[in-house]
C-alpha cells in the first residue's frame, strides 16, 4: 500500500515538475565522471581487501579518518580554499 501510494504521487509530482537532462559528452564523462567512478571502485575494493588483514574495529577506526584526507587533499589539490568555514 505504501508502495503505490509513493509511487503515484511520485508520478503526479514528475508530471508537475519537468526535469530535462543535459546531454553530457564523451570528452565530459571521460574527464568527470570516469575518474570518480574508478575512485569509488578503489575504496569499495581496498576497503573489502583491508578486512582481510585488520580487525575490524582497527578498519572503523581509520575509516573515520576519511574525512580528514578529504579534506587535506581537497587542500593540497586547490578544491578547497583554507578558512574559518572549512575548519569550523
Amino acid at each position: 500500500l505504501a508502495a503505490a501510494i509513493f509511487v503515484k504521487s511520485y508520478s503526479r509530482v514528475g508530471s508537475i515538475v519537468q526535469r530535462s537532462v543535459p546531454e553530457i559528452s564523451w570528452e565530459t564523462y571521460g574527464s568527470k565522471v570516469l575518474p570518480c567512478a574508478i575512485g569509488l571502485a578503489l575504496d569499495i575494493a581496498l576497503s573489502n581487501l583491508s578486512l582481510v588483514h585488520v580487525t575490524v574495529s582497527f578498519y572503523t577506526m581509520v575509516k573515520a579518518t576519511a574525512p580528514i584526507f578529504a579534506l587535506f587533499f581537497g587542500l593540497l589539490m586547490g578544491l578547497e580554499e583554507p578558512d574559518a568555514k572549512v575548519f569550523g
